[in-house]
């Protein structure tokens, strides 16, 4: 071992380890978007999405998103409030998750409103198991894990030498 070694801006470019993750543009969206009805919430009527609708996004509102992991499964959970369950559409394509809705509003057609969200899952997943349950405006999507023999573990005896 060199001093070099001890120094950590001398290191190597490769070695060098992430001090955090970079985040995407839809993150910081999902951020903006929490701000502007946490911060804002009188001032356009405290409905989400309802900033977009102030600047004519209304096309493209963006439900609440929740997602847990557990050993057997990725649980995602959206609020789709107001949207019917013929007008959703849930595709998992290349660990990509699309979860699609359209609801009408109050003006009928001229007030429709279409919600979309895409995630990408980190797991591999079994996308034969994947299952989706839309109940009182929220929809879970549950996309089990596939079980690889690394990740059960096993159990190693130990041998006397």
């Amino acid at each position: 071992m060199s001093i070099r070694d001890l120094v950590p801006f001398a290191r190597r470019r490769e070695e060098r380890m992430p001090v955090r993750r970079e985040r995407s543009l839809g993150a910081l969206h999902d951020d903006m978007d929490r701000l502007f009805e946490q911060f804002l919430p009188d001032l356009f009527g405290g409905q989400a999405g309802s900033v977009g609708r102030l600047f004519g996004l209304a096309d493209g509102l963006s439900p609440g998103l929740d997602s847990r992991e557990t050993d057997t499964a990725v649980v995602v959970t959206a609020e789709m409030p107001g949207v019917e369950e013929k007008d959703l559409n849930v595709t998992l394509t290349n660990q990509v998750l699309t979860i699609r809705g359209e609801r009408a509003g109050a003006d009928g057609e001229a007030g429709r409103c279409r919600y979309e969200r895409v995630m990408t899952i980190d797991a591999d997943i079994d996308a034969d198991k994947v299952t989706a349950v839309y109940r009182n405006g929220l929809l879970t999507v549950t996309l089990p894990k596939l079980a690889s023999p690394a990740s059960r573990g096993r159990h190693i005896p130990i041998k006397g030498g």
